[in-house]
């Protein structure tokens, strides 16, 4: 085998390796952040007995096959969602490094799936968005588009001009076209009688998400995000709804008519039966944009923006 290739095997196996563990790590936040419990302490351990987890029994993907699913400590079953998980982290890894070849920008797209990952699984299981996570992926994107600029061996005051253009305008539009959507929709539903005087139509996490997205993409990905996420959500949504009325002509549950629930914002908040969030599926768009770029045609977004400021 060619030398060349064996590097490439190991930095794709290096990246898979890495992507696991931090997949292993995506489990503690989507576990813990929406109890609002600390990340970083306790150390982990067992969730039914509290007993610590000891560093050889928390190999990711590995542990969970050879413990067969269940704790050594108490017997109690762990769910896949953990080895899940860590195989989407592991594979992520691969997937950055082999697109991105082993440089700055597979660290920084890693980190950005990883964060997109933690942000679908919380939101599809809680219907929230942490802000934090949200906030994180603004500061990412920042530093990471100003250290990836530098690393292509851009001056570091360009690389920062440019950088802050780039991030700042993909935050901007991000938030405001979730905003105006949100704002949009929220008077239609009252107006209709859809929504009483204090509900809101989405929540704002969404407007908090694009935002970080646009800052680590830039304003020209956002087109593609949104079209993948309504394309996604469009295809899942329909068959979550579908499966619901199965499940209600079944007489296996009971349909519902949505009361009113306030704003989506709000601890309290209960989505409708058989209703979808649009968050995992922003990040489900943001993540086919890093991973498939290469393939989709170049949009310039800024055009119409140019043509605006020129009219």
């Amino acid at each position: 085998m060619d030398p060349y290739e064996v590097i490439q095997a190991l930095w794709l196996a290096f990246g898979a390796v890495v992507g696991a563990c931090m997949g292993s790590f995506a489990n503690v936040v989507i576990a813990r952040m929406p109890r609002d419990e600390s990340i970083v302490h306790p150390p982990s351990h067992c969730p039914n007995c509290k007993t610590p987890i000891k560093p050889w029994q928390n190999i990711p993907i590995a542990s969970w096959l050879a413990l067969r699913g269940r704790a050594r400590c108490c017997g109690t079953p762990i769910s896949p969602r953990y080895v899940v998980v860590e195989l989407l982290g592991a594979l992520g890894g691969f997937s950055v490094v082999l697109i991105h070849r082993p440089n700055v920008m597979a660290v920084f797209y890693g980190l950005m799936l990883w964060l997109l990952m933690c942000v679908a699984i919380i939101d599809w299981k809680h219907w929230f968005i942490p802000r934090a996570l949200s906030l994180s992926l603004v500061v990412l994107g920042f530093v990471g588009n100003a250290v990836g600029a530098w690393w292509s061996g851009v001056p570091l005051q360009s690389a920062v001009t440019a950088a802050s253009i780039m991030s700042g305008m993909g935050t901007v539009v991000g938030f405001t076209v979730v905003a105006v959507l949100l704002l949009g929709f929220t008077w239609l539903y009252r107006a209709t009688g859809r929504l009483g005087a204090d509900e809101e139509a989405m929540g704002w996490g969404d407007a908090q998400l694009l935002a970080g997205i646009g800052a680590c993409l830039g304003v020209n990905a956002l087109p593609w995000v949104l079209g993948l996420a309504s394309l996604s959500g469009t295809v899942i949504g329909g068959w979550v709804t579908l499966e619901y009325r199965m499940r209600v002509r079944r007489g296996e549950v009971a349909e519902t008519v949505p009361e009113p629930t306030g704003n989506p914002d709000d601890d309290e908040w209960r989505p409708p039966e058989g209703s979808v969030q649009f968050g995992p599926f922003l990040a489900l768009g943001a993540a086919m944009h890093v991973l498939m770029s290469s393939f989709l045609p170049d949009v310039d977004v800024t055009v119409i923006f140019r043509g605006l400021w020129e009219g």
